[in-house]
């Protein structure tokens, strides 16, 4: 009888889980089936102050990171709950002695995809998501304990307001202006950019950094 009435109860819970997603069904969003699926969705600017003193602070902290490495990108960022994975492939390794060169690994921790009601938010700690087929200089903290990948997970450098993560070619940078309080701006509009910076002196103190990585660690 004790058991009837356990059953009962988890079938009252799963129909009631089953009516509460199908009446939010048509909020969720099909990434995968998306044929843009950055096209209505904002990112953040990086305000100059910010972005000056964490340049700066980073320019230690970066080469102490425990795993350094030159990776290419080898599929488009795919987003996993409230987080993603960057499948890449190791060129080179810097720093540190648990990947080698070939290792097909993922990178996490720095990207995801934030829904509400009104809008889309790309949450990219102010670096744009790696391109398919680029080389980027990469960061990393650790390797995290994943039971579902057959592929190495690793987390990157989490120590810093903006994703460790560097294209070894420049790009354009686009600065739309913001009200200095809400400073999320359509993507679509800066989607080239390598940085998203609310001042020309923030994208020079980035730049800059990035140059002086990718002159300690460049392609061999």
């Amino acid at each position: 009888m004790r058991y009837r009435i356990w059953y009962g109860i988890a079938a009252v819970l799963i129909l009631a889980a089953a009516v509460f997603g199908l009446s939010k069904r048509n909020t969720y969003q099909d990434l995968a089936h998306s044929e843009d699926p950055y096209a209505d969705v904002l990112v953040a600017e990086l305000p100059e102050k910010i972005a000056l003193t964490n340049c700066e602070r980073m320019r230690t902290a970066l080469p102490a990171a425990p795993l350094i490495m030159r990776v290419q990108v080898l599929e488009d960022l795919e987003y996993v709950f409230n987080d993603s994975k960057l499948k890449v492939r190791v060129e080179d390794v810097f720093s540190g002695t648990d990947c080698a060169v070939g290792d097909e690994i993922y990178l996490t921790g720095r990207f995801h995809l934030s829904f509400d009601e009104d809008q889309t938010t790309l949450e990219c700690f102010f670096v744009n998501v790696p391109k398919v087929g680029e080389d980027y200089l990469v960061f990393v903290e650790e390797r995290v304990v994943s039971y579902h990948d057959l592929l190495p997970v690793y987390r990157m450098f989490p120590d810093s307001i903006f994703a460790p993560i560097f294209h070894y070619a420049d790009s354009q940078c686009t600065i739309l202006p913001t009200d200095g309080l809400n400073t999320y701006v359509p993507y679509e509009m800066v989607r080239e950019n390598e940085f998203f910076v609310m001042t020309e002196r923030a994208f020079q103190a980035l730049t800059d950094l990035k140059h002086e990585m990718l002159e300690r660690y460049p392609i061999r």
